[in-house]
């Protein structure tokens, strides 16, 4: 094996978070669940006084899972202050409940704060699955572009009290909340374990121990959504390809400094000897090493990043920096 590689166990703390961008509304404007893994406040303002806390669940299992929703979500907020997004949890892949034959869905928790009612907050979400394609007349709980369930709705600053609502076209909360993993594992990433149920008078975090105990299944498995409607299933070893791209680092410092061709060459054969995904550094971490300044960091990183993605798109790469701006280069 390439002496470049090393053994990289996905970790959930090890991944860069891209953030929301925030308008003054809050439209989300960058990809959510980028790698997004364990709860992250998003709205830095406080909620207006009539607005309400919800939590929705989203899923896909058709087309580019990821992209449906992003785009849902988007066009959710979009161009209005009625909804503000606030957390997200991770996304999660799993096995299809109810009809068993079709593809895996992607599922996730978001809270939002909102002023809509909960029936025009229904409205809307039937509006966007209906834009992002899903069929009003299509197989109940069959495959779809773009799910949305609003779960709990009013719920109260300390997650004990919540609306209750029977109406024909719509209860609150969801009734297959109790014996959904793939809502309930969600709401406990975002951070929602002690809100309670309130026709059950249970937590979260107790009626999802409660559900695994009845019925033991595989736990879900947190994703890194790639591009063209690929994931990267974090429940796996991942051989991660080091590629230091200075002239001071400890095991290959100089040997690519200024030198592209070189640098994707050992790329390209890192990934041949089973590397998972590159990580390119601009800036050495030895001790006493000088800090790079950001253009020279960007200088060293980027022409090799984009020599790589032309002999090879589908590799994941990955930016080690403590800088934002080079990330988002």
């Amino acid at each position: 094996m390439n002496s470049g590689l090393i053994l990289y166990i996905m970790s959930m703390f090890g991944l860069c978070y891209k953030s929301f961008a925030a308008s003054s509304c809050h439209r989300l404007k960058r990809p959510l669940f980028a790698a997004r893994l364990g709860s992250r406040n998003i709205s830095s303002e406080s909620s207006s006084p009539s607005s309400r806390r919800a939590y929705l669940a989203v899923g896909s299992n058709l087309g580019d899972r990821f992209q449906n929703i992003v785009q849902g979500l988007d066009q959710l907020c979009n161009n209005t202050c009625d909804i503000n997004v606030t957390r997200t949890s991770a996304l999660i892949e799993t096995a299809p409940m109810y009809v068993t034959d079709q593809p895996a869905f992607l599922n996730g928790v978001v809270e939002i704060e909102t002023t809509l009612e909960p029936p025009n907050l229904l409205r809307r979400i039937k509006q966007v699955e209906k834009d992002l394609g899903r069929a009003s007349n299509g197989i109940r709980n069959g495959p779809r572009p773009l799910d949305l369930d609003i779960l709990f709705y009013d719920v109260d600053a300390s997650n004990t009290t919540s609306l209750v609502l029977d109406e024909p076209d719509l209860e609150i909360p969801h009734p297959r909340v109790l014996e959904r993993e793939f809502v309930l594992a969600p709401l406990m990433d975002i951070g929602a374990g002690n809100l309670v149920h309130p026709l059950t008078n249970s937590t979260v975090s107790e009626l999802l121990s409660r559900l695994l105990q009845q019925s033991p299944s595989d736990a879900p498995v947190r994703v890194l959504p790639l591009a063209r409607g690929r994931v990267l299933h974090l429940n796996e070893t991942i051989v991660m390809g080091i590629l230091n791209v200075t002239p001071d680092s400890f095991s290959d410092g100089g040997n690519y400094d200024g030198r592209v061709d070189l640098a994707v060459r050992e790329a390209l054969n890192m990934v041949k000897d089973g590397a998972g995904i590159i990580d390119v550094g601009g800036e050495s971490t030895r001790p006493g090493a000088k800090e790079v300044a950001i253009d020279e960091e960007l200088e060293r990183t980027i022409p090799v990043i984009e020599k790589i993605r032309e002999f090879n798109t589908d590799i994941p790469i990955s930016i080690d920096t403590r800088h934002a701006i080079v990330a988002e280069a």
